[in-house]
């Protein structure tokens, strides 16, 4: 995006400066009523006699601002032609990035009947912390190899997510998100903007059955922003996808990086898979992804350096290019699924 040179006011660099630095200072507090929490999915592993519990969330203060949302309309329409053409799907998606992030927030939780202070938020409102819980209490507490997450200090009202405790052995696909089996047409910025912000969420077809029915662990991977996460994984849902985390990037609306939402895959998505297999490191793997841009690129260097973890690489043919050696194309769900059952 074009550097506008814009010359800001002495007062309002001073007013900006005492705010950073007073959020910098402000000493750790509890929620308030007016603050909304959101807990990303995430996986346990074990260590040994010990499971590992990762708790992520994110405190935000929900925003919707006319002028904010306006001066983005604007910047679609001149920067792609993109007129806004449903205004309820738009403000929905538009909102979740322009939201209030809050620092040094507070949160207590309860795991196990057990009740544990987390670190302060950082300075984008996230928080992620380890805790780690004896198995033999761990799984007492386990219900369907889930165990739950309560949130003890949001006003009296009660706020839980599960956590999924994954065996250190088996196989786990994980799945990019974009145009393998979200049809977001990423090769276009123009219709991305558009499936980002303006368009209901659709999927490939099959792929959800394909999922499901292989039984296997799914992580999805992706250079989507957190921002999208809480209607994705709605619309995952409804697609009756199988449970599963997603690792997402964050992101800011506050610069001249505005609209740069998705990093390259080869950015994001090696340091993303390496983590899971670190974490994992006795199961074995199955990568899916799409050749529209680097998955095929991206898989082939995580193939090459744990050879023998990778047991599959399946590409979604969108570009129709020619793949490396040692991957198989396919078009949908059910062509997927003929792959799986190899």
């Amino acid at each position: 995006m074009r550097n506008l040179n814009i010359q800001i006011p002495a007062v309002i660099l001073r007013i900006v400066f005492f705010t950073v630095f007073f959020i910098a200072h402000a000493k750790p507090s509890k929620i308030k009523n007016d603050e909304a929490v959101v807990f990303y999915r995430q996986s346990a592993w074990l260590d040994k006699d010990v499971w590992v519990i990762p708790v992520f969330a994110f405190v935000y203060e929900p925003e919707d601002s006319r002028v904010r949302k306006a001066l983005v309309k604007k910047f679609l329409k001149k920067k792609y032609g993109i007129e806004v053409d449903d205004d309820a799907i738009f403000s929905k998606r538009v909102n979740a990035f322009l939201s209030d992030k809050e620092s040094g927030k507070i949160l207590e939780v309860k795991i196990a009947d057990k009740k544990y202070e987390l670190k302060a938020t950082d300075s984008h409102g996230f928080v992620y912390q380890e805790i780690r819980i004896d198995k033999a209490v761990i799984e007492k507490h386990a219900v369907n190899n889930f165990v739950q997450i309560t949130l003890m200090n949001k006003g009296g009202k009660e706020l839980s997510t599960k956590v999924k405790l994954v065996p250190d052995k088996g196989t786990t696909i994980i799945s990019d998100i974009d145009d393998t089996v979200k049809i977001s047409n990423v090769t276009s910025k123009k219709k991305l903007m558009q499936s980002t912000f303006m368009k209901a969420f659709t999927f490939v077809d099959g792929m959800a059955k394909a999922y499901r029915e292989s039984a296997y662990e799914v992580q999805f991977v992706s250079s989507s922003p957190y921002q999208l996460y809480p209607e994705l994984c709605a619309a995952f849902d409804t697609e009756k996808f199988p449970w599963a985390q997603f690792h997402m990037k964050k992101v800011r609306l506050t610069n001249s990086s505005l609209f740069d939402l998705f990093k390259k895959g080869t950015e994001s998505k090696p340091v993303q898979i390496e983590a899971i297999i670190k974490r994992w490191p006795n199961r074995q793997y199955i990568l899916i992804g799409d050749d529209g841009e680097q998955d095929p690129e991206v898989y082939a260097g995580i193939k090459e350096k744990y050879p023998k973890k990778i047991i599959g690489i399946y590409i979604r043919t969108v570009s129709n290019r020619k793949l490396p050696d040692g991957m198989s194309a396919f078009k949908n769900g059910k062509e997927l699924q003929k792959l799986l059952k190899r």
